[in-house]
């Protein structure tokens, strides 16, 4: 099935807002950093940190640790160790910022990597391209070698793939259709018996001319030579009705039924194996989000409707950030295209793309709609409420060219663009046709 739309995973409403609240990371400034001589403690002797995996060179570190580390060893020479192991986090902290300067760059990398199947899968993509540089050499070069490739490949699909060939042939280059079909159309005809039959037509011919022949003899062999001409013209004739026949029932009603049976059943278990995906990552959408929700929920006196409504704008907009980025639906389009494709290692990369941009989503949507009220500020619209008129401008649906609908339109006919969070809210929107629509 094409078109996967793989931000429907969040397509439902998001249980469990009345969550914990989640700590956001503490900015360090570590990254103001100077070059020292020192081993990570302060001491000055230089020297490296750590061993193996993530040593980095321990002379340069920020004012601030150096002098936290120098002071603790100080104070407690026993801690010496503890001290090293807390330096040697610090590094191996400093190395992993330097590939992955955020922890969702380096969760999505990993989701990544295991999607394809770890190190062992990135062996295999290597060794598959390597074989399709390979075949593309081969194919550019014209050598027939590439057909014995190809067939392992395709199989019996070859040969059907033939006629469509020799059709895309013939249209690019008539004169090389004419010399490949050359050998192929001699043997046919000898095959057919066209030679034998033609020698026979050339000796009735002479046989009819024969000088010195009585009539009935000659009347005898013009008789023949018309009763062969007839038979050639009868078996051209049934050659071109068969041609035609062929391009008219290249699918026969039996073999399309059961190809249609096929597809239904295909159909059936693609819808079974994406489902099953989808379970998995809106249940771990839910949980995300109603953690980044948490918070913002203590703070604001929402009713149970404006929740729901703040909660699907936050589906919104993970799912325009989803649409949005095109790598992303490039891997999980490659993904579920991929013959040994594991709907784990699916999920676990749609999460972890989930966990990279959901609190942000969360926290953007939420300051759209009521940043004032966190700021402590009053609101342009209260909290789960109606937003208030403005003087001198229509109220009404009616009077403000709005079209009331029975339902809240499908998020691919919204144009977001034209559509703000309050306005989703209040339970209006602008279409991409143009109209605005109201279903509040």
């Amino acid at each position: 099935m094409d078109g996967f739309d793989a931000t429907s995973v969040m397509d439902t409403p998001v249980d469990g807002l009345e969550t914990d609240v989640v700590e956001e990371p503490v900015e360090t400034g570590l990254e103001d950093t100077e070059t020292v001589e020192d081993d990570g403690t302060g001491d000055g002797e230089g020297g490296k940190q750590g061993e193996g995996e993530g040593a980095i060179d321990g002379r340069k570190l920020p004012a601030q640790v150096r002098s936290f580390l120098k002071t603790a060893k100080e104070a407690d020479p026993a801690q010496a160790g503890t001290i090293k192991e807390l330096g040697d986090g610090y590094f191996r902290y400093q190395a992993y910022k330097q590939v992955f300067p955020k922890v969702e760059d380096a969760r999505a990398a990993s989701a990544a990597l295991q999607a394809i199947g770890g190190q062992d899968g990135i062996a295999d993509i290597q060794g598959r391209i390597a074989d399709m540089e390979e075949v593309d050499a081969l194919l550019a070069s014209g050598d027939a070698s590439v057909l014995d490739r190809v067939a392992e490949i395709a199989g019996e699909g070859l040969v059907k793939l033939a006629p469509a060939f020799l059709d895309r042939v013939a249209q690019q280059s008539p004169e090389a259709f004419g010399e490949m079909v050359k050998p192929h159309l001699v043997a046919a005809l000898n095959g057919a018996g066209l030679g034998t039959v033609l020698g026979q037509l050339a000796e009735a011919f002479e046989m009819a001319n024969m000088p010195g022949a009585s009539a009935e003899f000659k009347q005898a062999a013009q008789s023949k030579a018309s009763t062969l001409i007839k038979n050639m013209i009868g078996w051209l004739n049934e050659q071109n009705q068969s041609v035609q026949n062929a391009k008219k029932n290249a699918v026969n009603p039996s073999e399309q039924k059961l190809s249609e049976r096929e597809k239904a059943l295909q159909t059936k278990e693609e819808n079974s194996f994406r489902e099953g995906i989808r379970s998995t990552t809106s249940q771990h959408f839910n949980e995300v989000t109603g953690k980044a929700l948490g918070p913002y929920l203590k703070q604001l006196n929402l009713s149970m409707d404006a929740k729901r409504d703040l909660a699907q704008g936050v589906i919104d907009e993970v799912s325009r950030l989803m649409e949005g980025d095109q790598s992303y639906q490039k891997q999980i389009k490659a993904l579920l295209s991929a013959k040994s494709r594991d709907p784990k290692r699916i999920a676990s990369f749609i999460n972890a793309k989930i966990d990279a941009i959901a609190e942000q989503a969360t926290k953007s949507v939420v300051m759209r709609r009521y940043g004032n009220s966190l700021n402590g500020k009053r609101s342009a619209a209260k909290p789960g409420g109606k937003q208030q008129p403005q003087q001198g401008k229509p109220t009404s649906a009616a009077a403000s060219g709005v079209v009331r609908v029975a339902q809240k339109p499908d998020r691919s006919l919204i144009d977001y663009d034209k559509t703000s969070d309050m306005d989703l809210v209040q339970g209006r929107a602008t279409l991409k046709s143009g109209k605005r629509v109201s279903w509040r």
